[in-house]
């Protein structure tokens, strides 16, 4: 439990708070959210599970539908996508998905 506090405590706020709209803006769950969170911080898999205090075929659950409500596959697009998302840091909708034109290459599928 102590590694989730460090991690909770390495993020400012208002990524944190990017992070939230960003989640908003996609329907994600709570723990959608928190596994986006994790795996920004360099968490794999294991070590989400571990954390969150499920297993990793439910974590492997969560990213199916965050990959399901954001249109991107693999957790490296996701990823980028949270990146350009907080980049940018527009309100609201998401920027990154306004346009399906304006997605590289890699996010579109």
């Amino acid at each position: 439990m102590g590694t989730l506090v460090r991690a909770e405590s390495t993020l400012r706020p208002p990524l944190e708070e990017l992070l939230d709209t960003f989640a908003r803006a996609h329907a994600l769950s709570g723990r959608e959210r928190e596994v986006i969170r994790l795996a920004t911080m360099a968490c794999h898999d294991k070590q989400i599970a571990e954390l969150l205090g499920v297993s990793v075929k439910t974590v492997e659950v969560f990213w199916r539908r965050i990959y399901e409500k954001t249109g991107w596959r693999g957790h490296c697009a996701v990823l980028a996508g949270v990146i350009r998302y907080i980049s940018s840091a527009p309100s609201a909708p998401c920027a990154v998905c306004e346009s399906s034109s304006d997605k590289p290459r890699s996010l579109r599928e």
